[in-house]
């Protein structure tokens, strides 16, 4: 009965929130649920999760640590502190780190739904976050240990500051979005660095200059004391980062802003590889990330089109008109700008969500409104991405991800009883896992020559060996017949010593 009112488009609003409620209440739960049943995932969250780790038992809040002593200058640590602040009130594990990610998405679902909710009223504001929370981009990023849910708080925040503040005709409240506008920028220096200037405020100068709005915009926001304001939170990090790693500033703002973008396969990347994909590259990349939701913004897009080339625009009140420009360069910029760029991996199509979310809200509720049986596909797009998030929490309880690395060590430790009477040396490979889930207590080994003294060694004290079955295969004879493998899982074996 109910689908069949929706198809007809005779919905009543409430409706239309309650049915928002609840999708969006089983996303949330079930990837609340599904946090603690994997480990982390190398490289990137293995490596973030254990620079959360050093962190908390280093006290150093300033450098992000990529080892011991080894200083990790690719990104400010926004996101780390959030990580490290939940994990020091609870336990440092796979739960309490990614549950600090999922606790910011709610944040940025707050403002955007704000920012909605202001432009046109609650069905739209619910909508939106619907749409956005079930995009697969979304459902995975959201509870990841990673940048970027605090770079899209930091959007959420400008795009909503921008916004609210040059169009609400209430001066404390345009006033107050104003200044939230300033403290997004804050964010996004310390959550991306100077990127948030490209993704976030070049937009809003487009759109400005665009629409004629740029003179309105410098009359009405409040500028001298907003910078004073977003220096005041953001800038206290980089000096203090300059001033504990000299040289910070110069490979943080030329190297990872400029040379990773525009040089293919830059070798200048201290903490990882650069990437070499083709120009444009971005475009699969966001259709692929933002499904399902990418084919009905595609389709839709294409009706936009036909109904400007018809000239039926000019039917649409200025403020929509304004409105929809508006999500328009916000949506295109990010993918435009990074088009250019070899260096490209699937997160930064992220950036595209919240315009992406508003835009087809918007195409909804004009259809739901005009009664034109158009409420029956936001529905069945939603439903089909909540069976897969139930599917794919029920899937990770059942074990079906796991860590080698976590898996061996925890053989080792089981196996010897007491940890701390046991070294884990790991053979020319140590992944972030294996740090992590060691406690930083694994140890490398490069050389043979080394590798054979540890093996001395292991005549007084407990060795575990660690290394991929490549590696164990290329030892010299003399050295292998020494070893017993005592597990074997991906490739990689543990070993203990044949007397041991």
């Amino acid at each position: 009965m109910l689908y069949h009112r929706m198809k007809q488009g005779l919905v009543k609003p409430s409706y239309i929130i309650l049915f928002c409620i609840c999708a969006l209440l089983v996303v949330f739960v079930t990837r609340v649920l599904s946090l603690g049943y994997y480990p982390l995932l190398d490289t990137t969250e293995a490596r973030y999760g254990e620079m959360v780790r050093i962190m908390l038992e280093t006290g150093d809040w300033v450098t992000p640590q990529f080892n011991y002593g080894v200083p990790f200058l690719g990104k400010p640590p926004l996101f780390i502190w959030v990580s490290a602040l939940f994990a020091k009130f609870s336990v440092v594990n796979e739960f309490s780190m990614r549950f600090a990610s999922i606790m910011v998405s709610l944040i940025t679902m707050f403002v955007t739904w704000c920012l909605a909710n202001f432009q046109f009223g609650k069905n739209y504001a619910w909508l939106t976050i619907t749409i956005i929370a079930t995009t697969v981009i979304h459902i995975v990023l959201s509870g990841a240990i990673v940048a970027e849910p605090v770079l899209l708080l930091s959007l959420s925040l400008i795009t909503s500051g921008f916004w609210i503040g040059i169009k609400s005709e209430l001066p404390k409240q345009a006033l107050t979005w104003q200044y939230i506008f300033f403290i997004g920028i804050a964010a996004g220096l310390l959550a991306k660095g100077l990127v948030v200037g490209i993704l976030g405020v070049m937009p809003i100068i487009i759109w400005c200059i665009y629409t004629n709005n740029l003179g309105k915009a410098i009359r009405k926001f409040p500028w001298f004391t907003g910078i004073i304001l977003t220096l005041v939170i953001a800038l206290p990090w980089y000096i203090l980062a300059e001033i504990k790693n000299p040289g910070f500033l110069k490979y943080f703002i030329i190297g990872e802003h400029f040379n990773r973008y525009l040089m293919p396969g830059w070798e200048g990347d201290r903490y990882g590889h650069a990437h070499n994909e083709p120009l444009g590259y971005i475009w699969p990349i966001w259709l692929v990330a933002t499904l399902p939701w990418s084919l009905v913004f595609i389709t839709l897009f294409i009706n936009d089109l036909r109904r400007k080339a018809t000239k039926t625009a000019n039917t649409i009140s200025t403020n929509l008109n304004q409105w929809r420009s508006f999500l328009y360069i916000a949506f295109f910029t990010p993918l435009i700008f990074f088009s250019f760029a070899h260096n490209i991996i699937w997160t930064y199509s992220f950036a595209t969500v919240i315009p992406m979310g508003l835009l087809i809200a918007l195409w909804a509720k004009t259809k739901i409104e005009s009664s034109k049986q158009w409420f029956c596909w936001p529905v069945s797009v939603s439903v089909i991405n909540l069976v897969a998030v139930i599917a794919m929490t029920i899937w990770l309880a059942l074990g079906n991800v796991t860590s080698s690395q976590q898996q061996l060590l925890a053989t080792a430790y089981a196996t010897n009883n007491l940890t701390n009477n046991i070294n884990i040396i790991y053979w020319k490979d140590l992944p972030f896992s294996g740090r992590f889930y060691s406690k930083g207590q694994a140890k490398i080994c490069y050389d043979l020559a080394e590798l054979e003294r540890s093996i001395d060694e292991s005549l007084t004290s407990n060795h575990y060996y660690i290394m991929k079955q490549n590696r164990m295969d290329s030892l010299p004879e003399n050295i292998k017949s020494k070893f017993i493998v005592r597990k074997a899982i991906d490739n990689w074996l543990l070993l203990s010593l044949v007397n041991h």
